[in-house]
């Protein structure tokens, strides 16, 4: 390991870990005292053009981020061939220290916990970076309960050329997504999953999938589904172990769309669990909020969970290949960028050869001297008229941003969620889509925004079925139609292909049939969930149904030699089958052969 003396403005003291790429020291400002985490490339990968690239990509992707939660780039250089970057330190362990320690994390840690990752992982998001390898030994905990997420060493910037090879997996098995493990092309979804296996671990004190080995754990991730959080972790919130399932869905598409919403759902489980609590404590019953209606719309205004602002302090990243580093040090207050800093420099920085050292705040001055006006090019009467407009602009925004959104920011705001948002996704902007509807009724997509909200009226009735059922263990005090559909959804869960057919069959019965309100809600609810479990179904059987009839092909070509076990193949196939709808085509030609067959088969065989 290379030993320095000095790398840039900074002193450097002892190593603090090393990893695949490099190895971290400890490094102390010359002139202000402020300790930071140097990471120097190793000696032999420097030398190599595509580790110096993906050296200067780490670097590019840091220079983007500028966020409470994602531990902060300083400065970067080459000092006699060895690339270098310095980061701020953070006083505290990773959350793979803490689980490794023993302690385990109550759900209301972790909800907190949950959002700070959340609105880093938005920033980075809307930036363009999908972190790709977000694990608890990423995560830096203070003991404020601060989260600072570290290591961005494998990060993709969208419409970057890709540094690995096709097909490559890069991070940590536990935690990545299937389609990562697949090698197959990640998306901001994927950090989504990654972040749930996060919570999981949290929660269970074990990853989703533990293995012994690596192949097996991808398998797992592949194939299996994992167990519901909360026969590991009892006091877990049903709802917190939904947001959890469906962050760790197999399919990008059903997972929670983005990190806002997921901040969303939680700080609304935060809320609504809290306003319920408070309702107990008082006497009320707390089937008041059976139907979901405690949910957040507009906003998070608890305190479980808010944006932590404090000024960052002194501590020790993780390394890029996730090794966890000891801390020994004390705080100490790193001067952070100005908003809108920085911009990249293509002829300076990390991949050119030679000695140099850029610090983030250097480049933001270099470009205000290039932009700031000379002293002399403003008389005094100017300024006065100039101040004078500012007062005049200051009133002005006062009162265009006090002034109710129009009709085109109120919709832009509401798509911009309902886009590729579940019904539950919708609850943070319920007040958004209320007001829209009282004040643009005639508006040409007024029908449009009506029917998010029956869809938010549906997802509260379903959820009212299923506290419901839940709490009072049966469905005896439902009505007749009521109990049909609990039913068919129950069915959902084990059979969705006959889950659609009683679907169907409540639709049959009861559809424009004359009902009083809760039915004709109930109705309304079973047509939406047919829609969806026909959408799950197809490509299902379309799927089992292909496997049929390549059994019964295999049956055809081993009937003139073994006409016995072709014989077997179809009848088993009328045996299983003969009773599902979307089997039928098999069916039909499975009997059809059998028929054929009579003739020649003795009255034993058959």
């Amino acid at each position: 390991m290379a030993t320095f003396e000095q790398l840039g403005p900074y002193v450097v003291q002892q190593p603090l870990g090393s990893g695949g790429m490099g190895t971290v020291f400890l490094g102390v400002d010359k002139q202000t005292g402020e300790r930071t985490a140097i990471k120097v490339l190793a000696p032999g990968l420097a030398a190599d053009p595509n580790f110096r690239e993906r050296f200067r990509t780490e670097v590019e992707t840091l220079k983007k981020l500028k966020h409470p939660n994602i531990v902060q780039l300083l400065g970067y250089g080459e000092q006699d061939g060895h690339l270098f970057y310095a980061m701020e330190m953070v006083d505290g362990r990773t959350l793979q220290e803490e689980l490794q320690a023993g302690r385990r994390f109550s759900w209301r840690e972790v909800s907190r916990i949950a959002v700070q990752v959340c609105q880093a992982l938005k920033h980075a998001h809307d930036r363009g970076i999908i972190h790709r390898d977000l694990k608890p030994a990423n995560l830096l905990y203070t003991e404020d309960e601060h989260v600072k997420l570290a290591d961005f060493g494998i990060a993709k910037l969208y419409g970057m050329a890709q540094l690995t090879s096709a097909g490559g997996v890069l991070g940590t098995a536990d935690y990545m997504s299937p389609e990562q493990a697949e090698g197959k092309p990640v998306t901001s979804r994927s950090d989504i999953y990654s972040l749930g296996g996060v919570l999981f671990a949290l929660l269970a004190g074990r990853p989703p999938f533990a293995s012994r080995s690596v192949a097996e754990v991808i398998h797992k991730l592949r194939y299996d589904e994992a167990v519901p959080v909360r026969r590991l972790a009892p006091d877990t919130p049903a709802e917190f172990e939904l947001i959890i399932a469906q962050m760790l869905r197999k399919q990008p598409e059903e997972r929670i769309a983005t990190a806002l919403a997921a901040s969303n759902r939680i700080k609304a489980m935060e809320f609504g669990l809290s306003m319920e609590t408070r309702m107990e404590g008082s006497g009320h019953s707390a089937s008041a909020v059976d139907d979901g209606s405690y949910e957040l719309a507009g906003g998070y205004r608890g305190t479980g969970g808010d944006m932590v602002t404090s000024a960052p302090t002194t501590g020790m990243p993780a390394a890029s290949d996730g090794s966890d580093f000891r801390q020994q040090h004390a705080k100490a207050t790193v001067a952070m960028p100005g908003p809108g800093e920085p911009v990249a420099d293509p002829n300076s920085g990390v991949g050119n050869r030679g000695t140099h050292f850029t610090t983030y705040d250097e480049e933001a001055r270099a470009r205000a001297i290039h932009s700031t006006p000379s002293e002399d090019a403003a008389p005094t009467w100017w300024i006065v008229a100039l101040g004078g407009l500012a007062v005049a602009f200051l009133v002005l925004a006062v009162w265009y941003f006090r002034r109710p959104p129009s009709a085109e920011t109120l919709l832009g705001q509401i798509m911009e969620v309902a886009k590729d948002a579940d019904a539950s996704d919708l609850v943070p902007i319920e007040d958004k889509i209320n007001d829209f509807l009282a004040r643009f009724p005639q508006h040409a997509q007024t029908a449009e925004v009506r029917s998010l909200r029956d869809d938010l009226d549906l997802y509260r009735l379903q959820r009212r079925y299923e506290r419901r059922t839940k709490l009072r263990g049966g469905t005896e005090s439902f009505g007749l139609i009521e109990r049909a559909y609990v039913r068919a959804m129950r069915l959902a869960e084990t059979d969705p292909n006959a889950a659609a057919l009683e679907m169907q069959a409540v639709l049959d019965v009861y559809a424009g049939a004359p009902l009083d309100e809760t039915s004709e809600q109930c109705v309304n609810l079973a047509r939406e969930q047919l829609d969806r479990l026909h959408a799950k179904v197809t490509p299902l059987t379309v799927n089992d149904l292909a496997t049929l009839q390549e059994r019964l092909d295999a049956a055809d070509l081993l009937a003139p030699d073994d006409a016995a076990r072709a014989s077997a193949i179809r009848r088993g196939i009328v045996l299983l089958y003969g009773d599902t709808p979307w089997a039928r085509p098999a069916v039909d030609r499975a009997r059809a052969a059998l028929d054929a067959e009579l003739p020649q088969e003795s009255p034993a065989r058959l």
